[in-house]
């Protein structure tokens, strides 16, 4: 019977902590990677414009300086996630 009383109050709370979190704390987890997660997004995010932007640079020469412009800002962007994310890992490894 105790056992039943302890997987009822385990249920309860997991149901409890999933309603807590709404819909970015299911799909990042409860905050302690959330920071890196979003990081790790927004690296991707930037290798991903910057690979259309080569396209649409390649597929309209005329219009290429002002794709390449955006390609590097895009770059640029995923670059200082990137750092972001080596940095955290090196200030979290000194504590």
């Amino acid at each position: 019977m105790e056992f039943e009383i302890a997987k009822e109050q385990n249920r309860h709370e997991k149901d409890m902590r999933s309603t807590d979190l709404g819909f970015l704390g299911w799909f990042f987890g409860d905050g302690r990677n959330t920071q890196t997660f979003v990081a790790l997004i927004g690296v991707l995010s930037g290798l991903v414009i910057f690979g259309t932007c080569l396209i649409a640079a390649y597929r309209k020469p005329a219009e290429a300086h002002f794709w390449s412009d955006a390609g590097l800002k895009a770059l640029a962007f995923a670059g200082t996630s990137l750092g972001y994310l080596f940095g955290r890992g090196a200030v979290s490894a000194r504590k």
